[in-house]
């Protein structure tokens, strides 16, 4: 099981406009957390729902290989499973639902380019419009 799984979009806005258009797709309501070191480079937008974490952030300056290049997306919505901590198979379970399910609704607007990777190491799906 993975700690995160992340769905990386391209999106030609802000932080805080897709992090909206996720907010309006799937109902989360979110809070910022402004970045400490004040250069903005970790701001983000944060949520709990259940027992799952849902992260939007940026993705400037990571830097992907050769099959996941995290390089050519925007921003990504990081996922954790934080519940059932004595059954890691079931919080596994939970978290790879959740993902799955933001990135086929994302999938489903036609408006981004996504792709799907399991703990930033390996590619689980891509979609291109």
């Amino acid at each position: 099981m993975s700690s995160a799984i992340e769905i990386f979009a391209a999106f030609p806005g802000s932080l805080t406009d897709f992090a909206e258009g996720v907010h309006h797709l799937l109902g989360i309501s979110f809070e910022f957390v402004r970045d400490a070191k004040q250069d903005n480079s970790f701001d983000r937008y944060e949520a709990r729902v259940g027992d799952v974490e849902v992260t939007v952030v940026s993705a400037t300056g990571l830097e992907g290989d050769e099959f996941v290049r995290t390089q050519d997306y925007n921003y990504y919505v990081s996922v954790v499973g934080l519940g059932h901590a004595f059954d890691p198979q079931v919080r596994g379970e939970e978290q790879d639902s959740f993902s799955r399910s933001i990135y086929e609704r994302l999938k489903a607007t036609g408006r981004y380019r996504l792709m799907l990777v399991d703990d930033m190491k390996e590619k689980m799906d891509e979609f291109n419009p």
